[in-house]
């Protein structure tokens, strides 16, 4: 096994535990700002941010199976900048929230050049299987 074939396999591994925790972070600071009652959260934000997360860890999972590693590594770290950015907007502090969007996206950055690697499960998008 050469070192760029373990280079994608840890870059995609990685990107995905950290969108994982971003999300992860991110529901648990809404949840106990939505029992608190501060901020003023209201129920379709709370719903929109449920959403985002949920999407966020669906582009963690094609990750981890190497499903579209090039344009799912770039959503993923796009609806995480979002997130935060909403956050921001909010004024809700998270703890790693910002720095977990600048390391998704610096583990990104060679996916989106190289791809997903030989690991992925389906190399090359879906040419073969149509």
């Amino acid at each position: 096994m050469t070192f760029g074939k373990m280079l994608h396999l840890l870059c995609r591994m990685l990107t995905a535990f950290l969108l994982t925790t971003a999300s992860i972070e991110a529901l648990a600071v809404i949840d106990l700002h939505w029992t608190v009652g501060t901020h003023g959260i209201h129920g379709v934000e709370w719903t929109a941010i449920i959403v985002l997360c949920a999407l966020i860890l669906s582009t963690a999972v094609w990750l981890l199976v190497g499903i579209r590693s090039r344009a799912v590594a770039m959503l993923g770290v796009a609806l995480l900048c979002g997130l935060t950015l909403w956050f921001d907007a909010m004024e809700i502090q998270t703890v790693y929230g910002a720095w977990l969007a600048i390391a998704a996206a610096a583990t990104a950055v060679p996916l989106v050049l190289r791809g997903g690697g030989q690991f992925a499960l389906y190399r090359m998008g879906w040419k073969r299987l149509a």
